[in-house]
C-alpha cells in the first residue's frame, strides 16, 4: 500500500512538458470554481464552493 506513493501519477501521460502538482492543481480548481458556480446560479444548486475548492486544491497531497 506505502509502494503507491513512490508511484509518478503522470507518467502514463504523454505531455509537451513535464507538470507539477501546482500547475495540475490551479488547472483544476478554475474549472471547478466555474462548474460549481454555474450549477449553483443556474440550477438551483446548493454546493459549498468554498469547501470543494479546498478538497481540490488538496487533492494530490498525500
Amino acid at each position: 500500500m506505502f509502494g503507491i506513493l513512490l508511484i509518478n501519477p503522470w507518467s502514463l501521460m504523454f505531455g509537451i512538458k513535464p507538470d507539477n502538482i501546482t500547475e495540475h492543481s490551479s488547472q483544476v480548481v478554475i474549472p471547478t470554481h466555474l462548474l460549481t458556480v454555474i450549477k449553483n446560479n443556474n440550477f438551483h444548486g446548493n454546493i459549498n464552493t468554498d469547501n470543494i475548492l479546498i478538497i481540490i486544491m488538496y487533492h494530490e497531497t498525500r
